[in-house]
């Protein structure tokens, strides 16, 4: 029978788990769904670009700007959840 500590205990770490979980799943979007879109933005002001190419100034400013979010998120996604985690195994371990 479990005592109220092991209860306690285990409701923790199962919070700290589902805690992780969602870190990571943001994570994931921040730097993989949002870096395509953006990604896709590039492209297509590239495009734009060849059939605009007197505005070449303007979109290149652009590109900078989108540059400088990429670098956010990249930012952001590290923070929020540091890959040397699943690297060294330590989100593994809570699950066990």
């Amino acid at each position: 029978m479990l005592t109220q500590q092991d209860r306690l205990r285990a409701l923790a770490e199962g919070t700290v788990r589902a805690r992780e979980e969602e870190a990571r799943r943001i994570a994931h979007e921040l730097h993989d769904e949002a870096g395509q879109l953006l990604a896709s933005v590039h492209i297509a002001l590239d495009e734009l670009v060849m059939r605009a190419p007197d505005r070449r100034d303007a979109i290149q400013r652009i590109h900078v700007l989108l540059d400088r979010v990429e670098e956010q998120l990249r930012r952001l996604s590290r923070e929020l959840r540091p890959t040397i985690l699943d690297d060294l195994g330590l989100a593994r371990r809570w699950s066990g």
